[in-house]
């Protein structure tokens, strides 16, 4: 009940005390005051559950070495902090997910890993933390007194690993590049384990003199070899083995059949579907840009912000056209300002209620305008369809505030903001965003959004949409005509959306000479966009070739919206609990979303909460957190004494070359360069010093 509390009900530990009280007495059940736990007491028993989960998750390890799994990940930073998120999605028969994944012989969940802190956000970097990971949660396994259904070793979950999900960003490209080549790596060592554990005594001493032999040459004799300091001959002893290992291994994959080579090759990268939609609109926008100019067209009014508004109102100048070159215009420009006056993160600027009273009067519901001072996925095409189907209303609410001010103006967002509402390209821009979210956006987003689709199966769903793209892009009239319809003019064939929108546009459309252009434009760049970040699911990619089996067995989600969601989590409860350590946090959010509470019920036994205890108390005084903090304190001075040291190397070797420019004579008559016997390096010194000495005096490179 206490971790339900804290982790569901966000319960603060020093508050659990007093609600167990006051629902105690509702209750009508007298509870003495020695029996509710302080806030100290509380805190080391969402401690334990944390241990807790580590052993629900290695208990499943036990399993996932005969079941495959993938995992995904996301990063963010906090405080100038970096976090990393990571989950694992594996096949669990008691996961409560309404119709998930029918098409599979098992059901899929994504379970949360941990959030752990990062000297970095590099691929190498993520990957040392899996690894860092596996190594600790194993090792406790084998402490705890559940190691008597089976010791783990973390190298056995490798070749079960399958694929990763994350982001189109290259740092995860990259991971995923070195997560195979790991992989592959540790599947060649089990595999040459394998085999020299069937080797008899006489043919491991043999294949050990050959190392040996092998291994004395490369150091360049035995004499050499006894030369070399204690430690380095023990860590080449290691790489000798390990290679010989590998190499045993090479050659047993060598000889598995095609079909079990593919098995133990498998390996799958899927990038989130909601990234892929979020930059299909960035490349449409784009290219709607571009439209005006290259087809020598008046585009959107120049939205600028107050210094650049102050310099371009000082006439022809290089200021002005300064300011015009750096400052904005658009649909998307006019989105982003809408937002920040309408629904700003910070709740005390601009309008805000005002905004939402406003339009409850007018309309009879409430509008909450869509965020757009956050990363929301759609958010602007959404404030296009909200800003044209109310146009009229935004226009009369911005007349409302300035009439509201004593001075009877607007301030420079609110002009802006009511130009933008006024200028005939704006307004086709924003219609093209509307119509692409109707046509594309909504309905691709829907069907993703559905927590049982594989990833992997969604290599139609992408051809339709580049399909669709084309079919506009030939034909745009599919929805500006009087007559369009939505079984043509959708991904999914099924109503708007909004219906409101359409009719707005239609409305609008006599007014706005170029909205067939401009949506065709944007289209292309959708296309385009499209085109490369869908290239996984190219026929003659890897996912086009995995069998069924292959990618029930790589299973992923199709969005990483569950690492961002932590992250995000995360975040609202560091910025409200400063003091809340991040395995605290992970215990919470471990309990909330991965039935922590379901597995202690069946497996935790009096000696396995005994051993929980005993490390949530090891845990709470090891200074985990302070731990952390000192090693990125130390990898900043690292960094930094890495760089004087490069900076004072690179001074060294100039100071090196310029004494050694003191000594080169130069020649004062020219036919001393004729002069048999010069090199080039003679020339090319006296060369420099003439230019050493041109820097010296100030005359200029172009002299």
């Amino acid at each position: 009940m206490i971790c339900d509390l804290v982790s569901v009900g966000r319960v603060e530990g020093a508050n659990v005390g007093p609600v167990i009280k006051i629902v105690s007495e509702g209750l009508g059940v007298e509870i003495d005051d020695k029996g509710i736990p302080s806030a100290h007491s509380a805190g080391r028993i969402v401690s334990e559950r944390y241990i807790a989960e580590q052993l629900n998750w290695l208990m499943r390890c036990i399993k996932l070495i005969s079941v495959d799994f993938t995992i995904s990940g996301d990063g963010t930073s906090h405080k100038h902090t970096q976090y990393e998120s990571k989950h694992i999605t594996l096949p669990i028969s008691s996961y409560k997910v309404s119709d998930a994944a029918k098409h599979c012989s098992v059901v899929p969940a994504t379970r949360f890993y941990n959030i752990s802190s990062a000297l970095n956000h590099t691929s190498k970097m993520q990957l040392a933390g899996w690894e860092k990971q596996f190594k600790e949660q194993h090792a406790l396994w084998n402490e705890s007194p559940l190691v008597k259904h089976r010791k783990l070793d973390w190298h056995e979950l490798l070749p079960k690993l399958k694929g990763i999900l994350s982001d189109h960003a290259e740092d995860q490209k990259k991971l995923a590049r070195l997560m195979k080549t790991w992989k592959t790596h540790i599947d060649c060592e089990l595999r040459g384990e394998e085999v020299l554990l069937e080797k008899s005594s006489l043919e491991l001493l043999t294949i050990i003199s050959g190392i040996n032999d092998q291994k004395f040459k490369d150091a360049g004799g035995i004499d050499a070899w006894c030369q070399l300091p204690h430690a380095e001959q023990i860590a080449q002893d290691e790489k000798a083995w390990k290679d010989a290992v590998v190499q045993y291994g090479k050659n047993a994959f060598n000889k598995l059949s095609d079909e079990a080579k593919d098995e133990a090759e498998l390996w799958v990268w899927g990038g989130c579907c909601m990234h892929k939609d979020l930059n299909a609109v960035k490349g449409g926008n784009t290219h709607m840009m571009e439209f005006w100019s290259k087809n020598g067209l008046e585009g959107p009014i120049k939205l600028m912000n107050c210094d650049n508004a102050a310099a371009a109102s000082l006439g022809p100048s290089e200021a002005k056209k300064f300011a015009e070159d750096h400052s904005q215009a658009g649909g998307v420009k006019v989105a982003d300002i809408a937002g920040h006056y309408l629904n700003n993160h910070n709740k005390k600027k601009v309008q805000q209620d005002t905004f939402v009273h406003h339009f409850l009067i007018e309309l009879g519901f409430l509008v909450h305008f869509p965020d757009t001072s956050n990363t929301c996925y759609q958010s602007h095409c959404d404030v296009a369809v909200e800003l044209l189907v109310h146009l009229q209303l935004y226009i009369s609410f911005l007349g409302m505030v300035r009439v509201k001010k004593d001075k009877c103006n607007f301030n420079h967002m609110e002009s802006n903001l009511y130009m933008a509402l006024h200028n005939i390209p704006t307004i086709t821009e924003l219609c093209v965003l509307a119509l692409y979210a109707q046509a594309v956006g909504h309905p691709y987003i829907q069907y993703v959004h559905d927590g049982s689709k594989n990833i992997l199966d969604l290599g139609k769903l992408h051809a339709r949409v580049k399909n669709l793209c084309q079919v506009l892009i030939a034909n745009p009239d599919l929805l500006l005509a009087a007559d369009a319809s939505w079984s043509t003019g959708t991904l999914d064939g099924k109503p708007w959306h909004c219906p409101n929108v359409f009719y707005v546009i239609q409305a609008l459309k006599p007014s706005l000479p170029h909205l067939s252009g401009a949506l065709v434009a944007f289209f292309t760049g959708a296309l385009e966009t499209w085109e490369c970040f869908t290239a996984e699911f190219n026929s003659d990619g890897n996912i086009a070739r995995l069998s069924q089996h292959q990618r029930e067995a790589a299973f992923m989600p199709t969005t990483n919206d569950a690492n961002e969601g932590s992250l995000g989590s995360m975040r609202q409860q560091f910025l409200h609990h400063s003091r809340l350590s991040l395995h605290a946090f992970n215990a919470r959010h471990m309990w909330k979303v991965n039935n922590t509470k379901g597995w202690m019920t069946r497996n935790a036994t009096s000696d396995v909460q005994a051993f929980m205890m005993q490390k949530a108390r090891e845990l709470d005084m090891s200074g985990s957190e302070r731990k952390q903090k000192q090693e990125l304190v130390e990898a900043d001075l690292h960094e930094v004494g890495s760089k004087w040291r490069k900076d004072e190397e690179k001074r060294r070797k100039q100071k090196q070359y310029s004494d050694q420019l003191e000594k080169v004579d130069l020649w004062t008559d020219i036919k001393q360069i004729y002069e048999k016997n010069r090199t080039n390096a003679e020339l090319d010194d006296k060369l420099e010093k003439h230019r050493q000495l041109e820097i010296k005096v100030g005359i200029p490179k172009d002299e």
